[in-house]
């Protein structure tokens, strides 16, 4: 998720992520933000309470900025978002898999070609690692790591970052959306988009970027991100560059009515669900020949549900990365 505005960035992202954080993440967890033209960063293995103990990042300055928490399959600290350039330029995270993209492209010779020629991977670690990319080293990278540097690979080519990140999503799709800033461009957020879940919302202070309504402020306004598309996102305005050329049609019409009633059945027996369970429970809805938008509808119908009285959150611990740490849970329960 991300933040710009007239005010500091870091603390607003905070409390975004507060809202947010369990439903998904709470595992690895970073930060991002740009001040006179200078990145700063910060990264942990652990929660937003373990970014906030260690890394100080309340002191981060600047008015723009992204913060992201992940998911447990990975290795080290350098598995957390954000994914930094080697110039230190460029803070980039992202949110989703390689699903029905994963037997299109081979993501390893895609890794394997950025490193012959020159790009150092921070992620890479030995072994293999689930389904990530696998140099011919035996090594593994993250996903992200590679998208980061396939977007630096094309800054020159393509005259800056904005059209660089547009061309990466394209040659080389996932069910992903992907946030990124750079100090070329220190007053703009760039954002990219597929199918999975993305709002933008804004009041008198900032524009926000985040994956449900559910973390953000009280806004003016807010819409989704259109599919298939790159956005520059500024303070005062946001122009959305459509692919040229789209990897696969995302569904444009959403099943809400249909997704809704199966939410509601599912949660009817009373028990607790966690997001995952949730967002599921609408898989049959979509048409196969087309890349769903299941996780933007569920996170949206759960915002709905729980602004209505409908449902509460309630959130768990469970165990974390590291031995002695917790991660937080969101599960969903229908009121009474």
């Amino acid at each position: 998720m991300y933040s710009i505005g007239k005010k500091e960035a870091a603390p607003k992202l905070l409390e975004m992520m507060a809202r947010q954080e369990g439903f998904a993440g709470g595992y690895y967890t970073g930060i991002a933000t740009i001040h006179d033209k200078k990145l700063y960063h910060a990264k942990v293995i652990g929660d937003l309470s373990t970014l906030i103990n260690e890394a100080n990042d309340k002191e981060l300055p600047g008015s723009i900025g992204i913060i992201h928490s992940r998911s447990k399959s990975g290795g080290d600290i350098e598995w957390s978002h954000p994914f930094v350039d080697e110039q230190e330029q460029m803070a980039y995270i992202a949110n989703g898999m390689r699903g029905v993209f994963t037997k299109e492209q081979d993501q390893n010779a895609i890794a394997q070609m950025l490193v012959n020629s020159g790009h150092i991977f921070k992620s890479k670690t030995q072994g293999v690692i689930e389904d990530y990319p696998l140099l011919s080293d035996g090594t593994s990278i993250h996903f992200s790591d590679v998208m980061c540097h396939l977007i630096e690979s094309f800054i020159t080519e393509c005259g800056g970052p904005i059209e660089a990140m547009r061309k990466a999503f394209v040659t080389f799709p996932s069910e992903i959306v992907g946030l990124m800033v750079h100090t070329d461009i220190p007053d703009c957020i760039v954002a990219s988009r597929i199918n999975q879940p993305l709002v933008i919302g804004r009041d008198e202070e900032a524009t926000y970027l985040a994956t449900t309504a559910i973390a953000l402020p009280d806004v003016h306004w807010s819409c989704a991100m259109p599919t298939n598309a790159t956005a520059a996102v500024y303070r005062e305005k946001i122009h959305v560059l459509p692919f040229e050329s789209p990897p696969k049609q995302v569904a444009y019409t959403l099943p809400w009515y249909e997704g809704y009633q199966k939410i509601i059945h599912l949660l009817s027996d009373g028990e607790p669900r966690d997001l995952g369970t949730i967002l599921n429970a609408t898989a049959s809805l979509w048409p196969k020949d087309v890349v769903s938008q299941k996780d933007m509808m569920g996170y949206e119908i759960l915002y709905s549900l729980n602004r209505s009285g409908k449902v509460r959150f309630q959130t768990i611990t469970v165990d974390g990365v590291l031995t002695g740490i917790t991660a937080p849970k969101k599960q969903v329960i229908l009121e009474e």
